[in-house]
């Protein structure tokens, strides 16, 4: 994975991370649409798993239509967690 430029503001600790997905309520999901990127902002919910290391989201969403026929063309996805992250950063740059 291509590591952060400003490693300044990179959260690394697994109490903060839950703590900002835990208080927030939307994602972005990012998936293939051919040639273009296709995002989609939706409520979850989440389970960390401690054993694999990972947090599951849950979202809302129909058994058909475009989201769903995107992953089965490309199961490789992202999300983005909209809200406030680290408040106490000085987002000015350097």
């Amino acid at each position: 994975m291509t590591k952060m430029r400003r490693r300044d503001r990179e959260v690394t600790d697994l109490t903060e991370i839950k703590a900002i997905v835990e208080k927030n309520m939307i994602l972005h999901l990012g998936l293939f649409d051919e040639e273009f990127p296709y995002v989609v902002p939706l409520h979850y919910g989440y389970e960390y798993r401690e054993e694999t290391d990972q947090f599951i989201f849950y979202t809302h969403g129909a058994r058909q239509g475009h989201k769903i026929d995107l992953i089965h063309q490309n199961p490789n996805v992202c999300v983005q967690i909209e809200g406030e992250v680290v408040p106490d950063y000085d987002y000015d740059v350097p």
